[in-house]
């Protein structure tokens, strides 16, 4: 094996191990709220990509910004506002341990994709 191959190894199994670090901690939730701890409700927060160009300062909010900062203007690139957009479900146990169930599956699945990837790089695991 090369030295090529055992960095892409090595990146491979460093996202293996944060897959399992997520993999215990939905596991954990999902064993706690079958053992009768009720889950409130679940968020999802989506993130917007930050724009190509910077957003234009059509109500001040650069200005204050620079104003905050002290800034005297030279290089000062306008800040870029990134929308956020939340959505919030109050859910049973059963749908709550569903939803669950599935991200663990999507992640379980994740996590065999990346250690195929490894053994084609010709590393026994």
């Amino acid at each position: 094996m090369n030295a090529n191959a055992l960095q892409k190894a090595t990146k491979l199994l460093a996202s293996i191990h944060d897959l399992d670090k997520e993999i215990v901690a939905i596991e954990k939730k999902a064993n706690k709220i079958a053992d009768g701890e009720k889950f409130v409700n679940i968020e999802l927060s989506f993130q917007e990509d930050k724009p190509e160009k910077p957003v234009i300062d059509t109500d001040g909010f650069d200005s204050m910004y620079k104003s905050i900062l002290g800034y005297s203007g030279f290089g000062y690139q306008p800040l870029s506002v990134i929308p956020k957009d939340t959505l919030k479900f109050n859910l049973s146990d059963t749908e709550t341990l569903f939803v669950l169930g599935a991200l663990i599956q999507v992640k379980k699945e994740k996590r065999k994709q990346l250690c195929q990837l490894i053994i084609d790089l010709g590393v026994t695991i």
